[in-house]
């Protein structure tokens, strides 16, 4: 009988402890909770503080682009999109302040662009396209190709570099 009682104690005492431990595991994790979440809203207006600038350089340059490349299809709204950036950095006297929006529209936006362009595919599309446009594929990967081994031979550029930019240039110019 002894012995019952003295491992229900025991078993008791045992409780106690656990439930201090959890108790105490409980704050721990709250509070450390609460510092998590603290460091991501800083981080996060941070981010936001730092990239809004870029960001809102990139909307002025790709609103107006993409209404122009609606306008007119022939041309479209990248080849408008890159003559106003080439025409912005040209204006801009402090181009620091804009990196890093700049670079989180190209890296970040643009990837999550492209993905999403994907998921819009019809494969009968691409299939089809793809028939009608891949002599001007070619055309343009092999003239592309060309003029960088030209270009390597006439301006001294090195071998790797020039194909670099030849198969570049081809290959998103043929796209």
């Amino acid at each position: 009988r002894f012995i019952i009682y003295y491992t229900l104690f025991f078993r008791f005492i045992i409780n106690i402890f656990y439930a201090f431990i959890n108790y105490y595991n409980f704050i721990l994790l709250y509070f450390y909770d609460m510092l998590i979440q603290e460091k991501i809203k800083e981080y996060t207006m941070n981010t936001i503080k730092l990239t809004y600038k870029g960001i809102s350089l990139c909307l002025l340059i790709a609103i107006p682009s993409w209404i122009l490349g609606r306008l007119f299809p022939i041309i479209g709204g990248p080849v408008f999109s890159i003559i106003g950036g080439m025409i912005l950095t040209q204006l801009l006297k402090d181009k620091k302040t804009f990196e890093p929006g700049i670079r989180f529209v190209s890296k970040k936006i643009l990837q999550y662009a492209v993905v999403l362009l994907g998921f819009g595919l019809n494969l009968n599309v691409i299939f089809e396209t793809g028939k009608q446009s891949l002599p001007i594929i070619i055309g343009t990967i092999l003239t592309s190709l060309l003029i960088s081994y030209l270009l390597h031979k006439w301006m001294h550029i090195p071998s790797k570099i020039s194909t670099l930019v030849g198969v570049g240039s081809s290959i998103c110019g043929g796209s």
